[in-house]
């Protein structure tokens, strides 16, 4: 016995967006995937949030700062890590 549900546009509309908000996380991430050490505003846009959270991380001797002057990066591994994301 099949049952059949309606569903309001408005949730089906709900869907899609929600849809498209993971399609373009997917691609931000895609896009750093293949660095291994990215820069202080890669890093805050790759993991949604400020610069100074990644400031804060390094601060509290979560991760390492690797580079000189203007040219500094973050571990990509170090990142997930410190903030709790798996790998």
């Amino acid at each position: 016995m099949e049952k059949i549900v309606i569903i309001s546009e408005e949730i089906i509309n709900e869907i899609r967006a929600n849809q498209r908000l993971i399609l373009q996380k997917m691609e931000k991430t895609k896009e750093f995937a293949e660095e291994k050490y990215i820069g202080k505003p890669k890093a805050a846009e790759l993991f949604d949030c400020d610069k100074q959270t990644i400031a804060n991380l390094e601060k509290e001797g979560l991760i390492q700062r690797y580079g000189r002057g203007r040219f500094i990066r973050y571990s990509i591994i170090e990142l997930k890590k410190a903030l709790g994301i798996s790998a």
